[in-house]
């Protein structure tokens, strides 16, 4: 059993040994110089070679080399990509864990993907901590009471714009956080929520006041991608890459420095998340409808 990557001609390279019957993470890379593999984030082959390569008018295949069944794909792909650059190890590495939307890289302040742990997957560091009962390690996070906290952290000190986006699914309609900046109730930056009466609600402060922007209904037991974004004039907040509400609010957003909280308001039993989340993602500008749809469709369950 071996992993191959060639280009015809030119290089042809090979790394022994990949599970069968489970995921893995593949990548193959060509900077000019070097030709290698990736499995699971580690390099385990390297050739070097040289030169530019030989391309031909021709189509992309994806799980067979021409039309023939020996040499079909037989088994499951996921997230393919092709990038017209050679990746070093820890870019591969950071693919692996938290793969780049092309649109919604700028601005990305901090990324949970929650795959085993509450590690941010930017280069900024922004490390979550795990406070109580939350299990990270199923590729998903799961709080039974528990909390993650980040910072206090002058990145996380938005201003101008906003997006919060996360895959989440509530166990049962109680008033809950999913994300928020501090713990006061009335004069927190911002904040993500749902509540005991049915409504996901998304929570500003700015020059102007605190205002809510709050959407009737959300579904439980299952997942659902959320997503609220501020843009200095409007509100707005998306649920599985549709628009479903939106209000005007005008200035910067007002914040006092204080922890990113991710399932909990304050700590408090009654404001904590039951459930699961899933790449949580902060941004410090709004992204608009295009872009939302894109995190959306590249992790759509």
């Amino acid at each position: 059993r071996r992993v191959l990557f060639r280009s015809q001609g030119q290089f042809f390279v090979a790394a022994k040994g990949y599970p069968i019957g489970e995921w893995s993470h593949v990548a193959g890379s060509y900077d000019g110089r070097s030709v290698r593999i990736f499995l699971n984030g580690q390099a385990v082959a390297e050739k070097d070679a040289a030169g530019q390569i030989a391309n031909e008018d021709a189509p992309l295949f994806i799980g067979t080399r021409l039309a023939s069944e020996s040499n079909t794909f037989l088994g499951a792909l996921d997230d393919v990509r092709i990038f017209a650059n050679g990746m070093d190890g820890a870019q591969v590495n950071q693919l692996m864990r938290a793969p780049e939307f092309p649109r919604t890289s700028v601005g990305l302040v901090a990324a949970y993907p929650l795959n085993g742990d509450a590690n941010d997957a930017t280069d900024h560091g922004l490390d979550a901590r795990v406070v109580g009962d939350v299990d990270t390690g199923d590729h998903v996070a799961v709080f039974n009471g528990g909390s993650l906290r980040v910072g206090p952290d002058p990145l996380l000190n938005v201003v101008d714009g906003l997006t919060i986006a996360a895959w989440v699914m509530p166990k049962s309609k109680r008033t809950q956080t999913i994300v928020r900046k501090g713990a006061s109730a009335r004069t927190a930056p911002f904040g993500l929520s749902i509540s005991q009466d049915g409504h996901l609600i998304f929570g500003l402060m700015t020059a102007d006041t605190h205002d809510q922007l709050r959407i009737s209904g959300y579904e439980v037991g299952t997942w659902w991608h959320v997503a609220a974004t501020y843009d200095g004039q409007m509100m707005r907040v998306y649920v599985n890459g549709k628009q479903v509400g939106e209000r005007s609010q005008g200035g910067p957003i007002i914040d006092d420095g204080s922890e990113l909280l991710i399932g909990t308001r304050s700590g408090a039993s009654g404001d904590t998340f039951i459930g699961a989340m899933d790449d949580v993602h902060l941004f410090d500008q709004a992204l608009d409808a295009e872009a939302i749809g894109d995190i959306y469709s590249a992790r759509h369950r």
